[in-house]
């Protein structure tokens, strides 16, 4: 079953705690915290205590995204908070103790790439994963969108990283994240992907259940066609 991680991110700042129920109501399977140091990507994002506030509202598990330079520095903190913490592969020398470090503290690791790393670099960390997430835009900033179209090229990527999970770990879900909507969520799906992470197009929406109920029967009728 596909499952929808919504960015919260794209949500209305002013109103996070209606936000998040407008998301319980839609049926999300996630939602998608990015943390930033404004050195890897431009934006600092979400601080430790607008997630915790976060987690104490909603029985939606919480997917923290760190992209940070030494992302050692911030999965203590976050990993309380959260269902699952994903580092970048490209963040530390020392990703798989990073990923180590998240898994003994009973929470599920991810690593992402970013649209110009090669999937290569994942070979030796899939068997350690909960899930590998493929960057699929070019924006270094989730509050002004300057670069967040979908970059097509990525579909190559997702398929690469389907077909290295089902040699090395096929219990690895693949989180496309970045400009996804509902005019090219079918390529996605088609290419492997088992997580769709939306910001603005779901909350953009005045009925987010509608969008959710309509990606889900995308990606029965891909399955069928299969």
């Amino acid at each position: 079953m596909i499952k929808i991680s919504a960015s919260i991110a794209a949500a209305d700042p002013l109103n996070l705690g209606s936000e998040v129920r407008r998301l319980e109501e839609a049926g999300v399977d996630y939602i998608h915290i990015d943390v930033g140091d404004g050195v890897f990507v431009d934006d600092v994002g979400f601080n430790l205590h607008t997630v915790r506030r976060i987690s104490e509202a909603t029985s939606i598990p919480l997917q923290v995204h760190l992209m940070t330079y030494s992302p050692e520095k911030f999965i203590e903190i976050y990993a309380k908070h959260a269902h699952e913490v994903v580092v970048h592969v490209e963040s530390t020398p020392h990703v798989v103790r990073a990923v180590r470090r998240v898994k003994s503290l009973g929470v599920k690791a991810g690593v992402a790439v970013l649209p110009g790393t090669a999937v290569s670099s994942l070979k030796y960390l899939i068997p350690y994963v909960d899930s590998v997430l493929v960057a699929t835009n070019n924006d270094s900033s989730f509050y002004s969108w300057v670069d967040r179209e979908f970059a097509p090229e990525m579909l190559d990527k997702i398929r690469e990283v389907n077909a290295l999970k089902q040699e090395l770990n096929d219990g690895v879900e693949v989180i496309a994240d970045g400009g996804i909507n509902l005019s090219n969520v079918r390529e996605v799906v088609k290419a492997g992907a088992s997580v769709i992470t939306m910001g603005s197009a779901l909350f953009s929406s005045s009925n987010i259940r509608e969008v959710v109920e309509s990606i889900r029967l995308i990606y029965s009728d891909v399955l069928r066609v299969k």
